[in-house]
């Protein structure tokens, strides 16, 4: 199928298909790729995620329905998506989460995404910080407050302090 054809109602398979090309296209071009030159599996991912997003589904749920015909108002939504995808713009900003330390993350152009090593800290954190303690911990510049949250979640004693500055 057709990124022209968006004004008609398309299978969840075609759809998919025809963004994994798409997306497969950036990420071949991409110098900074995160898919360790695996390209096919993370545009596919990508899709996946976008569409699940536009439809309110999970990816299950479109594996389960690849026949199915979305609608041509969501086809076209989801078509601007991946097109911003394809221009660069992160799929966590695109979606409007992002997972971190197993929480759900509201996140915004107006905040950094959390990055996967930045759990590393957070562990790092846990590993000095002990099970039972009820210390005062601050996180000064938090941004999307994500170690302070996972710091909170795993020392519920703790009285966890964030601050930002913007």
């Amino acid at each position: 199928m057709s990124r022209c054809r968006a004004s008609v109602a398309q299978p969840i398979a075609g759809l998919l298909a025809a963004a994994r090309g798409r997306l497969g296209n950036r990420h071949a071009d991409s110098q900074d790729s995160h898919d360790s030159g695996n390209s096919g599996a993370a545009s596919g991912l990508e899709a996946d995620l976008l569409l699940a997003h536009v439809l309110g589904v999970s990816r299950a749920w479109l594996f389960a329905n690849r026949e199915r015909a979305v609608p041509a108002g969501e086809a076209g939504q989801f078509w601007q998506l991946v097109e911003r995808r394809a221009a660069g713009e992160p799929i966590a900003y695109l979606v409007g989460r992002r997972e971190f330390w197993s929480l759900p993350l509201t996140v915004t152009p107006d905040v950094l995404i959390p990055r996967p090593e930045t759990e590393l800290l957070v562990q790092a954190a846990l590993d000095f910080i002990p099970a039972d303690a009820a210390w005062r911990v601050a996180d000064l510049g938090t941004g999307s407050g994500a170690v302070a949250l996972a710091i909170a979640i795993e020392r519920p004693r703790c009285e966890v302090h964030a601050t930002e500055r913007s």
